[in-house]
């Protein structure tokens, strides 16, 4: 169910941009994109690359997040362990901004910058610290 929420959220709102997932199940990371995106892509035909980011390799996930502003980033069974354990390993501040059940909509911070000013003041942000 969250899956399919989560197509009919991109398909109506983010249509046509980068599609990002945060991960920690214990799937196969060569899986995950076709599972994550089987709503988006076979349901909806709208053909979106996916990528998993939590199992990339830094320097891959580095390169993905560039386009971080213009892209759909959400976690599935997201939870405030999950989230500050994703931040802590990734150096960055990451925000929720909105929840369709257990998931989360996301935003992520530049490398190195735990406490963004720039996020609205309803995004709630995890890995700051203190």
């Amino acid at each position: 169910m969250p899956s399919r929420l989560v197509s009919q959220f991109y398909r109506d709102y983010f249509k046509g941009k980068p599609m990002f997932v945060i991960a920690l199940e214990a799937f196969p990371p060569p899986s995950m994109p076709a599972m994550y995106g089987f709503y988006v892509n076979k349901v909806y035909g709208l053909n979106v690359p996916v990528t998993e980011l939590f199992s990339l390799p830094e320097e891959m996930r580095d390169a993905a997040l560039q386009h971080r502003e213009n892209a759909f980033i959400w976690m599935p069974n997201c939870s405030p362990a999950k989230l500050e354990t994703v931040s802590k390993s990734w150096n960055r501040a990451i925000g929720i901004y909105g929840k369709l059940g257990s998931v989360c909509l996301l935003e992520v911070s530049e490398k190195g910058d735990l406490q963004p000013s720039h996020w609205s003041p309803g995004t709630i942000a995890t890995g700051q610290v203190k």
